[in-house]
């Protein structure tokens, strides 16, 4: 009887969600992610690929190398969230919250975003927005060093009070948004010119004036 209850404890704890499980199935199942002693949701690594998490709270949440490959996000809080290294590629981030959160080397290739906010990310570096689309979406206060927006589309949307350091908006289409008080060093322009010929910026290069 002993060895069948230990037997089983073995099976219960297998069943349970391992971060980084290579090969493992997507878990869709937020609420079945381990919470620290922090109180911090523990999703390092999790597989989250193609899961319908529209409305999830995930704020402070550690998604750090995470995958989630399109994945619906609409109206998603992911506030202060930790998504360094996370794939978003071709998610769907209507209404999506991002205040605060770490977007370092954060892939959203093909991501997108509508309504959503992105102010005041933190250590935003190599973050990929590569044909990502952008409508309605504020994007601001924040240092953004070597961030691609490479054949992105931006309409309507603010990026206003944003530092760009080594960027690349090569071939991405921008409309109707504004880019006032940004700064830029050594970036490039929509149309494939550096900032740093253009007087510090991109404007009458494929970025509008303020």
């Amino acid at each position: 009887m002993q060895l069948w209850s230990a037997v089983l404890l073995v099976s219960l704890v297998l069943l349970l969600p391992v971060s980084g499980a290579a090969g493992s199935p997507p878990n869709c199942d937020i609420e079945s992610y381990r919470l620290g002693s922090n109180g911090v949701r523990r999703m390092k690594k999790a597989n989250l690929a193609g899961c319908d998490l529209t409305g999830a709270m995930l704020a402070d949440a550690d998604l750090h190398s995470a995958d989630l490959t399109g994945a619906i996000l609409d109206d998603a809080d992911l506030r202060r969230a930790n998504l360094s290294r996370a794939l978003l590629v071709e998610a769907s981030l209507d209404g999506v919250v991002l205040n605060d959160a770490v977007l370092s080397h954060t892939d959203f290739a093909g991501a997108a975003f509508s309504r959503a906010n992105l102010l005041f990310a933190i250590r935003m570096k190599r973050t990929n927005f590569a044909g990502a689309t952008f409508e309605f979406t504020a994007i601001g206060g924040s240092i953004l060093r070597e961030v691609s927006f490479r054949g992105a589309t931006i309409t309507n949307s603010s990026l206003s009070g944003t530092v760009f350091m080594k960027a690349d908006f090569e071939g991405a289409t921008i409309t109707s948004s504004s880019f006032l008080n940004c700064g830029y060093e050594n970036s490039i322009c929509p149309d494939g010119a550096n900032s740093d010929d253009n007087g510090g910026n991109c404007f009458g290069h494929g970025i509008p004036e303020p």
